[in-house]
């Protein structure tokens, strides 16, 4: 049984998959002579006011531990090949958990991320991957990376974590879209997967993933600009044309386990109408013939977690050192621009285009 959430100051907490020879996460192990250089020491600037604590040794010992065999079974890849994503793979224990949820409902409390939600400042809640190291062992447990090695091969980056909380109430919706969309404007090719790791168990009743199985097989791509809406997190959804929603699978979820997904599937999520905290950690990963326009992201950095980079076509940067415990100022870490007017998948904005219905706040 998982461990149960507490509340304290006014907040639960929060967060968050290849071979059987996956090795521990390594800093830029394998990169060849001439790639690209390795930045500022992760850290460097970073927020240190804010209260975590330290990664203990044996749970580093632990999450660090070489993976015994594959993390999915012939039938879980088929069906991830098939379908665009797998789900439901028991990765973090109850020590784990227990650790995780007390560290992160130190920060959350500290922070506020309940007014950062509602005052729209997301890009505060990603890229603690680079800073804090039980973020980045998180990211990059031997048992995920497994899980990437089998879907994506031996050579495996890590190149952002983002947190998505919806807390009892919280009626924002995040429309139909495909994560490949938003990455397409700046990496090429747009290759990788999403691993969407819940703290917390996750249910219809407080907005889990909806997946539309298959959708992933095309078309690619395909979302356009929408008129701003209150209680839509971004401003861009796929045609409704390519949304067949009798195919939705609710992608219900256990706290402990990850989810692998394709970049373009097409996924949304509803209103949390529960009484529950609906708390995720995602991170984002991709083979290492990859490469980021930075002129679209300037602050695009890569972390090698398994395997070699033999291309060195981005800006790297290692993992925290043991026992580090920064957060990213602000002002820093920023995404890509999303919304290039007519380039690439983004479709100048049409207003006749009828968006999906406006789902407004339950009672």
């Amino acid at each position: 049984m998982s461990p149960q959430p507490s509340r304290k100051g006014g907040f639960f907490k929060k967060i968050f998959g290849g071979g059987s020879d996956a090795p521990p996460a390594q800093p830029q192990a394998g990169a060849e002579p001439g790639a690209a250089a390795t930045e500022a020491a992760p850290g460097a600037g970073a927020r240190t006011d804010v209260p975590q604590l330290p990664l203990p040794a044996h749970l580093r010992e632990k999450w660090t531990r070489r993976a015994s065999e594959p993390l999915l079974d012939g039938k879980t890849l088929s069906y991830y090949k098939q379908n665009g994503y797998t789900k439901g793979i028991r990765v973090f224990d109850d020590e784990d958990l227990a650790f995780i949820q007390e560290n992160f409902d130190k920060l959350a409390d500290h922070l506020g991320v309940k007014d950062l939600i509602s005052a729209g400042r997301f890009l505060e809640l990603q890229m603690w991957h680079r800073y804090s190291e039980w973020i980045y062992r998180i990211c990059a447990h031997p048992r995920v990376v497994s899980g990437l090695q089998q879907i994506l091969g031996p050579d495996v980056l890590l190149w952002a974590s983002e947190f998505y909380v919806k807390y009892p109430g919280d009626w924002r919706v995040v429309p139909w879209h495909q994560d490949g969309a938003f990455w397409e404007c700046a990496i090429k090719p747009t290759r990788g997967v999403t691993v969407f790791m819940p703290f917390f168990d996750v249910d219809r009743e407080n907005a889990c993933m909806q997946v539309i199985p298959g959708s992933h097989l095309g078309p690619h791509w395909a979302q356009v600009q929408i008129p701003k809406q209150r209680n839509k997190v971004f401003q861009q959804e796929c045609r409704p044309e390519d949304v067949d929603e009798s195919k939705i699978h609710h992608a219900e979820m256990k706290a402990g386990e990850v989810m692998f997904h394709h970049p373009a599937i097409l996924h949304r999520s509803l209103p949390n109408r529960s009484k529950r905290l609906k708390a995720v950690l995602t991170g984002r990963y991709s083979p290492p013939d990859i490469t980021c326009d930075r002129s679209r992201w300037p602050d695009f950095k890569q972390t090698l977690i398994a395997g070699e980079d033999r291309h060195g076509n981005n800006p790297t940067v290692d993992p925290p050192p043991d026992g580090a415990v920064g957060l990213p100022n602000p002002d820093e870490n920023k995404y890509a621009p999303l919304d290039p007017p007519g380039e690439g998948a983004w479709k100048k904005r049409d207003p006749n285009y009828v968006t999906h219905d406006l789902i407004e706040p339950h009672a």
